[in-house]
């Protein structure tokens, strides 16, 4: 569903301050919490909400790879590009959140694959 939303309103370029923020809310909500099912509830709501990025990523370097002569996507394409990193330290900075919660160990056991694309994650970020 969410897929044929973003495809619906359309490309946007996302907004690092915006996700920043909304990571932000994330994290501070996530640190009130009591019950890890309203947590992993949360985590994956901020996922979904993340996921708009890849989203927008892709649909980007679709067109450019359709048209490199466009103007518009070109610039997208360049601005994924620079600002790669600052998506990665964004996401990570969730993940760490998440996985150092008084819920991590639990989100660990039931999502091992998810601990492993987030231990990437914080991997990249590091090197």
């Amino acid at each position: 569903m969410y897929l044929q939303n973003s495809l619906k309103w359309g490309y946007r370029r996302p907004e690092l301050l915006k996700i920043n923020e909304q990571t932000d809310v994330f994290i501070e909500t996530l640190g009130r919490l009591t019950s890890y099912d309203t947590a992993k509830e949360l985590y994956w709501r901020y996922v979904q909400y993340y996921s708009h990025i890849h989203i927008m990523h892709d649909w980007a370097f679709v067109r450019y790879a359709e048209n490199s002569n466009d103007p518009f996507y070109s610039r997208e394409v360049e601005f994924f590009r620079k600002e790669r990193k600052t998506f990665v330290a964004i996401y990570v900075k969730a993940a760490k959140a998440m996985l150092s919660s008084p819920f991590g160990d639990k989100f660990i056991q039931e999502f091992p694959d998810e601990y492993e694309s987030m231990q990437e994650s914080i991997r990249r970020v590091a090197a």
